[in-house]
């Protein structure tokens, strides 16, 4: 073979070995490349389907409140100065007292002098509280007699109580009607006073309500009356709502 040939055989030998080297090169390269590609891809896929995280544990309810409780009856009042507490701040009356330990919702229409009959400091008498007490549509109305009608005949007396509960009556018919004795102070007790409270009693028996006698508790004791020896103290206004309280109790009475 001659020198020339020989040479382009060599030269074309190591073309061809310089195009397998790229070739295997680029091959692998990108052999390479795809199996990077592929790990990712795993990488990726693997992430996506990793488990969600497990929820929170729901907080553990609140223990139940206990609810409020029931508001009591609407009860008013209507009644002079010993009623209404004269002296005193108002939540130290008798019936307030009664109000806050049985959980009433008391509004006291009592004002100093009024009576059935008799016209008080405010211009108004007892017809005119009830009256002012049928707005209120209340559950229970409390009435109790009264010292200031002491100077009036025993048949205005009769006629103004029975006409005045009779009203109330009729225009608040579900309405629970409860009347109280007269309070006197520590000095004997007028004889009138049976005249105010037979009054009161009956009428209040006309229209379906419930007489109690309180009795006098604050007879015979100077310290339970203030320095007008006309309205009690604190102390008695209190002992009035006791004595009130026990004849609700030997009747039966609760609202």
């Amino acid at each position: 073979m001659s020198r020339r040939r020989m040479g382009r055989l060599v030269s074309v030998a190591l073309a061809g070995l310089v195009c397998l080297t790229i070739v295997g090169t680029g091959f692998a390269s990108a052999r390479a490349a795809a199996h990077h590609e592929i790990h990712q891809s795993q990488v990726t896929t693997s992430a996506a389907v990793q488990p969600l995280p497990a929820p929170a544990a729901a907080p553990s309810p609140s223990q139940p409140s206990i609810p409020a409780p029931a508001p009591g009856p609407v009860v008013v009042s209507i009644g002079d100065s010993i009623m209404e507490g004269h002296g005193l701040a108002p939540d130290r009356a008798w019936l307030a007292l009664l109000a806050s330990e049985k959980g009433w919702q008391l509004t006291n229409l009592a004002s100093d002098g009024s009576g059935f009959v008799a016209v008080g400091s405010n211009g108004d008498t007892f017809a005119d509280q009830a009256a002012a007490a049928e707005l209120l549509h209340p559950d229970v109305v409390v009435f109790s007699g009264s010292s200031n009608d002491l100077g009036v005949s025993d048949s205005r007396i009769d006629a103004a109580t029975a006409a005045t509960i009779a009203a109330l009556h009729a225009a608040l018919p579900e309405t629970m009607i409860v009347s109280i004795s007269a309070i006197w102070g520590d000095s004997d007790v007028p004889e009138k006073f049976s005249t105010i409270d037979s009054a009161v009693e009956t009428a209040t028996a006309a229209a379906g309500g419930i007489y109690l006698d309180a009795g006098q508790p604050l007879s015979e004791d100077s310290a339970l009356m203030q320095a007008d020896q006309i309205h009690p103290t604190a102390d008695g206004q209190l002992l009035l709502a006791r004595a009130v309280q026990q004849a609700m109790l030997s009747h039966g009475v609760t609202f």
